[in-house]
Parts: structure tokens; C-alpha cells; sequence
């Protein structure tokens, strides 16, 4: 009798623990998953936010990206500023983001900006059902994004972008480039294997960014990460980087880039010959 039961308790165990170690992948029968590998390996695009579809339109795609290191980080784009801040990992699904940054652009088409940080900062739960990522507040679904998978975590860039680009036009001042930017021009530099940052130079000071977004047309760079602090004359480093804050779309068109916001053009650069 008493092999008969421990043979039944250790059945029990076995069975216990193996649902234990099933439970930290899934949370329930319906392909829903809380593996924080998927959550890193796709940049996260917003279709739905308080029960109501996300139309894209002539806007930025509002999307997170997530990334290890010595905590979690997130970053990404509501319909106008870059945002980013901290991601805790809670038990049962649980998760906490904060604190929320953002950038400070003035948006007059204001669709989803404050409404996507507020969504952030109140939600609770989280869940990755096929390549969609779910966001509750306690029991309400709050968000619903759609996944596309990133290639070593890494954005892509064509390889017609890559090399050096100066600038030719930058829109809402009158007066000319050299008028602008006595010193140099700006310069925009990318390069392969590095195809989520873009460095270069803003007439005076020299930058790197990140890239936060390029896909199908769309752009989205970051406020740069690291800049030396040369004190600059006159009104252009300040011109261009708030005109390359307000970028959302790109076209390349016979040697020529162009940064757009939506359809209209910002800066134009030509591709220099080395």
C-alpha cells in the first residue's frame, strides 16, 4: 500500500511541476502566450486602442519596440512624438510601464499621442496571442497591437539609403543654406551594419540617433543619442534638428533623399561621391 502511494504522489509531482513549467509560456488554452522572447523579436504596431481601430491615414503608425539589457526598455512613436520608459515584469501576466517619456513636438493633429501614453501608464496585463500583443487594464482589453519580426533585432535598411547624404533644402526659412549654416552642412551618414542608427553631422555638431521606425515609406529618428556640445552660432543646428523630430515618411528618387511629414517635404540631401 504504502509503494502504492508514493508511487502516486511522485506522479502527482511530476505532473505538478510539468504544469508549472507549461504555465510560464501559456496562460491558456487559446495560443495565448507570455513569453517575453516573442515580445523582444517583434516591433509592435498599434491596430486598436480602447476598443476603437487605428486608421493609419497620413500619419505615423504608432508602434513599441522592446530591448534587454540591464533592465527592460521600451521605445517607440505615438501619432507625432517619440516615446519610451522602463517595463516591469509582474507575476500572472502582470506588467507595469513607467515611467512614460515623450518628446515635446507640438501636434495639431493630436489622434493618438495622448491617448497612447495614457493607455501605457494604466496598463496591468499583458499576453502575445499569434503575432498579436494584447494590453488589459484589469479585465478590459486596451490596446492590440500586430507584430512584425525584426531580423536580429535589427531595423533593415535598402541599400540604396546607405552612404552619405547633404543637405540641399530644409523648408520654413528664408534664407540660404550657407546663410543658415555658415560653418558646414548637415549631413546625414548610413551605414551597413549599423541599420538601426543614423549619424552624421547638424552643421555644427556631430550626432548619432537612432532609428525608431523604416518601413514602407515611413521613418521615424529618434532626437539624437549622443552629440558633441560645440557651442554653434545662429538659429540652423536648432532649425534642423527640430525639422528632422517632425520626419514620419521618406522617398528616394535619383540620388536624391527627401524627409517628409506625411506628404509634405522637409529636407531634401544629395548623395555624395566618395
Amino acid at each position: 500500500m504504502k509503494k502504492i502511494f508514493l508511487s502516486l504522489m511522485i506522479s502527482f509531482t511530476f505532473f505538478t511541476l510539468m504544469s508549472c513549467k507549461t504555465s510560464k509560456n501559456a496562460f491558456s488554452a487559446n495560443n495565448q502566450y507570455t513569453s517575453t522572447d516573442l515580445l523582444f523579436s517583434y516591433q509592435w504596431y498599434l491596430t486598436e486602442l480602447n476598443g476603437e481601430p487605428v486608421t493609419r491615414g497620413m500619419m505615423k503608425t504608432p508602434f513599441l519596440s522592446f530591448s534587454k539589457g540591464e533592465s527592460v526598455r521600451f521605445s517607440g512613436t505615438g501619432s507625432c512624438n517619440t516615446i519610451f520608459g522602463a517595463v516591469e515584469f509582474l507575476d500572472h501576466n502582470g506588467i507595469k510601464i513607467s515611467p512614460v517619456g515623450s518628446t515635446k513636438m507640438a501636434c495639431p493633429n493630436d489622434l493618438y499621442d495622448t491617448k497612447f501614453t495614457e493607455m501605457l501608464s494604466g496598463v496591468t496585463n499583458w499576453s502575445i496571442q499569434d503575432a498579436s500583443l494584447i494590453f488589459w487594464k484589469g479585465k478590459e482589453i486596451v490596446a492590440r497591437f500586430q507584430g512584425q519580426q525584426m531580423e536580429g533585432h535589427s531595423l533593415i535598411l535598402p541599400d540604396e539609403i546607405i552612404g552619405n547624404w547633404d543637405l540641399t533644402y530644409i523648408s520654413g526659412k528664408k534664407i540660404t543654406l550657407k546663410g543658415l549654416f555658415p560653418g558646414k552642412i548637415p549631413l546625414m551618414i548610413f551605414t551597413k551594419g549599423k541599420n538601426d542608427e543614423v549619424n552624421g553631422n547638424t552643421g555644427c555638431n556631430s550626432f548619432s540617433s537612432k532609428i525608431l521606425l523604416f518601413q514602407n515609406q515611413e521613418i521615424s529618428i529618434a532626437q539624437p543619442l549622443a552629440m558633441t556640445m560645440m557651442a554653434c552660432p545662429g538659429d540652423g543646428e536648432r532649425t534642423f534638428l527640430q525639422t528632422l523630430e517632425k520626419v514620419n515618411r521618406y522617398k528616394i528618387e535619383n540620388d536624391q533623399l527627401t524627409l517628409l511629414e506625411n506628404e509634405i517635404p522637409l529636407m531634401t540631401f544629395a548623395k555624395s561621391i566618395q
